[in-house]
Order: C-alpha cells, then sequence, then structure tokens
C-alpha cells in the first residue's frame, strides 16, 4: 500500500524531549510536512516506510496474540486496536526493549505512551492523529493530517499505529 498527503507535525517543548527528537531523528516539525508512506509485507509482519519531509521514521509491524506491534530500533509498542465503523482507535497495552531474542518489558512509569486514531471518511482517506509522550517530559512527537492511498489496492487496512 502507498500513500501520501500532508501532516502537521509537532514535537515538545522541554528540553529532553529536543534533545532525544534530534538523537531519534524524529521528523521535523511543520504544518504542512509532505508525507509518504509504503507498507510492504515482510517476514512475519509489514515494513511501514515514512518519510516526513523527506526525512525516514520507518518501523516494523506484526500482530500479537492480543492485538499488534510495532517496532522502532530496539523499542516495541503493543496495541489493541478497536474498530467502530470508519474510526480505529489504537490502545497502547505495552512497552519493551527488544536486543535480539531478550524482551525486557518497560513499567508504564518510565515507557513512551502512544495514542492514535485513524478516521476513514472515504475508502482512499486516512485522517491520522499519532502522539507519542513520556512520563515527565511530556510530548515527544505528534503527528496529524489527511493521508491519500494511491496505489489502487486499498482494502481498507489501516494506516497508522
Amino acid at each position: 500500500m502507498r500513500g501520501h498527503g500532508r501532516l502537521r507535525v509537532t514535537q515538545g517543548d522541554h528540553v529532553v524531549a529536543r534533545a532525544l527528537a534530534r538523537l531519534l531523528r524524529l521528523p521535523q516539525p511543520g504544518e504542512a510536512v509532505e508525507t509518504h508512506l509504503v507498507v510492504t509485507p515482510c517476514a512475519g509482519g509489514e515494513r511501514w516506510a515514512r518519510t516526513f519531509g523527506g526525512q525516514p521514521f520507518n518501523s516494523r509491524q506484526y500482530r500479537t496474540a492480543d492485538g499488534v506491534a510495532e517496532r522502532f530500533g530496539l523499542v516495541e509498542l503493543r496495541f489493541r486496536c478497536d474498530s467502530n465503523g470508519n474510526v480505529t482507535q489504537f490502545r497502547q497495552t505495552g512497552a519493551a526493549l527488544i536486543v535480539g531474542p531478550l524482551r525486557v518489558p518497560l513499567p508504564r512509569s518510565c515507557a513512551p505512551a502512544v495514542t492514535a486514531r485513524e478516521d476513514r471518511p472515504t475508502p482512499h482517506t486516512r485522517h491520522i492523529d499519532a502522539r507519542i509522550t513520556l512520563p515527565i517530559v511530556g510530548l515527544l512527537l505528534a503527528y496529524s493530517g489527511a493521508i491519500e492511498t494511491d496505489d489502487g489496492h486499498d482494502r481498507g487496512e489501516r494506516v497508522t499505529a
């Protein structure tokens, strides 16, 4: 699946949030950041190649016993997907550090927290709203806006998490 759009991208104001955003190479803030998405199947799941203003923000998603997981480097976030008509809410159920075969669950008191929502007003349009926060630090990254799928093979799958 392929998609494109312009999203509003914001980062947190806290000095630690700004430092982490640079260190992790998170997307730069902007009001209408050109965004592209390519989702491709891979062993055990899907590879999500996102670019925000030409800057990559990639992950891998895969099914778990109770929902879906998304992995960014060493960090794994787990979600339950609650759908109601054309709206999907992603409810975070856990976070962990993954090093080789070792999975270390993170307590909520120090784990990143993600909230995400996808609205599908048409078969090829997705309104996305995603926020990543950290305890004490607050907002790390948020992005929102519309993505249009453009590959002609849209099957109604989710676009965010």
